[in-house]
């Protein structure tokens, strides 16, 4: 099923320990940063967190950002395969199966209801 998508909605993806290790290495050289401009030491440590079955969740332009250097055929995955868009909107096309074609009346129906 096709979805309409904006880059500020949400995707959760499952991160490996390569995804996990780029996010450490960025937050570490944001604290380098910081301490130079400030002379300071940063407050918070770092910790990410993720929902109860281990996806973390992103806006997709961040999720493109963070990890799109380290994307490419041969390198290590920085997060597995699938991919959780969230609040994506159903399109509608012609060579939808009636269930898909269901599917999209009835989510249509609900925003509209919720609509002003």
């Amino acid at each position: 099923m096709d979805f309409r998508m904006n880059f500020n909605q949400t995707v959760k993806v499952k991160l490996t320990e390569k995804g996990m290790n780029i996010l450490r290495e960025q937050h570490e050289e944001l604290e380098r940063h910081y301490q130079e401009r400030t002379g300071k030491d940063t407050v918070e440590p770092f910790v990410h967190k993720t929902d109860e079955e281990g996806y973390s969740s992103f806006p997709i332009w961040q999720l493109m950002k963070k990890f799109g250097p380290h994307i490419a055929l041969g390198k290590l995955e920085p997060f597995k395969g699938t991919m959780i868009f969230l609040n994506g909107e159903p399109t509608e096309f012609s060579n939808r199966t009636e269930s898909d074609k269901e599917f999209i009346r009835a989510f249509n129906e609900a925003h509209s209801k919720n609509s002003p």
